[in-house]
C-alpha cells in the first residue's frame, strides 16, 4: 500500500500524470554525488540541470539528449548521446527521425512554457523520440518513407503534437481519476507500455541496417 501523498500544485489540485512521473523519475542531486575520475557525470547529473539552467541553448540540448535516454529510463544526458549514437550506427534514418522528434517535442514544450523541470529531465522529448522512431519503421514499408521530406515534416509536427497530448491527457487524468495517480506502477507504466511496443517495433527490425 502507497502511503506516500500524491503530489499536487498549488491549491491542492494534483499534479498531471507526466508531472508525477518526472517527480518520481527524478533523484535530487547532493554534495556526494557519484564521480567518474572526479567527473560528475553518473546518476542523473542534476547538478547539470542547475548549471544550465540559465542557458537555454545547450539547456536545449541538455533536455534533448534526456528525452532520448528515458527511452530506458535513464535520466543522464550523455546515456542519451550514446543512445543516439548507437541509433545512427545501426541506422542513420532511424537515428535522425528519433533526434528529430526528440527535439520537435521538447521544443513545444518550451514553446508552451510547460513545466520547466520536466522538460529538462526529457519527459516531453521522450514521447517525441517514440514518435519519431516509430515513423521511421513504418517508413520503410514500400521503401517510399526512408529520406522522403514528407516523413520528416509528419515526424516533426506529430512530435510536436505529442507534447500537447501528453499535457491534456495527463491534466485530465490527474484530475478525472486522482486516486489512481497515487500507485507508481500506474504512474510509471500507463505512459511507458503505451510507447514501448513501437519503439521495440523500431528498433528490432532488421531492414534498419540497409538505411
Amino acid at each position: 500500500m502507497n502511503n506516500n501523498p500524491t503530489p499536487t500544485i498549488e491549491g491542492g489540485e494534483p499534479l498531471p500524470l507526466h508531472e508525477l512521473i518526472h517527480h518520481i523519475l527524478e533523484s535530487k542531486t547532493t554534495a556526494t554525488e557519484r564521480l567518474f575520475y572526479g567527473i560528475p557525470v553518473l546518476g542523473t547529473m542534476q547538478l547539470l540541470n542547475q548549471q544550465l539552467a540559465n542557458q537555454p541553448g545547450l539547456n536545449f540540448f541538455n533536455a534533448t539528449l534526456r528525452g532520448i535516454g528515458q527511452a530506458i529510463f535513464v535520466n543522464n544526458p550523455i546515456s542519451g548521446l550514446l543512445i543516439i549514437i548507437a541509433m545512427f550506427i545501426q541506422s542513420p534514418w532511424l537515428g535522425i527521425m528519433s533526434l528529430i522528434g526528440t527535439a520537435s517535442a521538447t521544443l513545444t514544450a518550451i514553446a508552451f512554457k510547460l513545466n520547466p523541470s520536466a522538460i529538462q529531465n526529457g519527459i516531453f522529448g521522450l514521447n517525441g523520440l517514440f514518435v519519431g522512431a516509430t515513423l521511421a519503421f513504418f517508413g520503410l514499408f514500400g521503401g517510399k518513407g526512408v529520406w522522403n521530406p514528407s516523413w520528416i515534416v509528419a515526424a516533426i509536427m506529430l512530435s510536436a503534437l505529442s507534447t500537447i497530448v501528453l499535457q491534456t491527457v495527463g491534466t485530465w487524468f490527474a484530475t478525472r481519476f486522482p486516486p489512481y495517480c497515487q500507485s507508481r506502477f500506474i504512474q510509471l507504466q500507463l505512459p511507458k507500455n503505451t510507447d514501448s511496443v513501437s519503439w521495440w517495433l523500431a528498433t528490432s527490425s532488421p531492414d534498419f541496417a540497409n538505411n
